[in-house]
């Protein structure tokens, strides 16, 4: 048993060590280790929010994509690794379809994909973790344990380094307004970032009111404080004269811990796919528009 504490009740199981000092450390610390370039690093998740229908999704088959084949997203190096992402809300044909597309895109076949596995559950259960409703202990549940089967590595170079889930909605089962609940819920994936040695990336809908204030949230603010960097898809930008162009998007950094955070591409949906048209660490200020930084 347990050391029993002068309440008398048994003190918890110890962990490991975990103290250091810095006097043990050497003269230069081991580089960065980036997923995707100067945007997702390993051991940690990631969020990408935008309101329905602008292709977080399809932006997220295209990582997982790249992920696979080692090839460029959206410009940015990515690792070449094994890549798994549950889809909530797209069914087996509309991601096949999205999927031709994007082989068209790189010039590769889908036998080239055998590191890449999607999962399709539209209307079902895809609840990873759940919350006693008077203690708020959270309780992951046998989806997210299938999950970690798959993706934490039984042997070297099995598993998978890169974790999508689409969505943040159908994926949480506690408050999204209850900081504690979403703390722990991130914390939860972040234990499995680092147990893959990988990338968990999020998707969430943003809420009216993230529409209106520009932060592209919804619920507490801990969704964007608990992860190490956020990205927020919007429509296209407006110019004097004319409406935005309906194919294209603004890709935000909101939110970057250990790189550049500024930074925005300009996308267009091009024959299925999103291409870059520019990148730029800020856009132009014009006294019509707010522009959130």
């Amino acid at each position: 048993m347990g050391e029993v504490a002068r309440t008398g009740q048994p003190r918890p199981a110890r962990e490991a060590d975990d103290s250091f000092s810095p006097a043990d450390l050497g003269a230069e610390p081991p580089a960065r280790s980036w997923l995707v370039e100067d945007c997702f690093m390993v051991g940690t998740v990631a969020l990408l929010s935008s309101d329905g229908g602008l292709g977080k999704s399809l932006l997220m088959q295209q990582l997982c994509t790249a992920a696979a084949l080692g090839k460029p997203w959206l410009g940015r190096q990515v690792q070449q690794c094994a890549a798994y992402a549950l889809f909530c809300e797209d069914d087996r044909e509309e991601l096949w379809r999205r999927q031709a597309d994007i082989n068209r895109h790189y010039g590769c076949e889908s036998r080239a994909l055998w590191r890449l596995t999607y999962r399709s559950r539209p209307g079902r259960n895809n609840l990873l973790a759940v919350y006693d409703r008077w203690n708020g202990q959270a309780q992951s549940t046998a989806l997210y344990g299938e999950i970690c089967d798959h993706v934490v590595p039984s042997l070297p170079g099995t598993g998978a380094r890169l974790v999508i889930l689409d969505t943040a909605s159908d994926v949480f089962g506690g408050n999204e307004i209850a900081r504690d609940q979403v703390r722990s819920f991130i914390s939860m994936l972040r234990r499995l970032a680092i147990a893959i040695q990988g990338v968990v990336v999020l998707t969430a809908h943003v809420s009216n009111e993230g529409l209106a204030s520009g932060s592209g949230l919804a619920g507490n603010r801990a969704w964007s404080n608990s992860v190490r960097s956020r990205l927020y898809l919007t429509g296209g930008r407006a110019e004097k004269g004319r409406e935005a162009h309906p194919n294209e998007r603004l890709l935000r950094g909101m939110k970057n811990n250990y790189g550049e955070r500024a930074r925005i591409t300009t996308l267009r949906w091009t024959r299925g796919v999103f291409e870059v048209v520019e990148t730029a660490t800020r856009l132009p200020y014009r006294d019509d528009e707010d522009i959130p930084f």
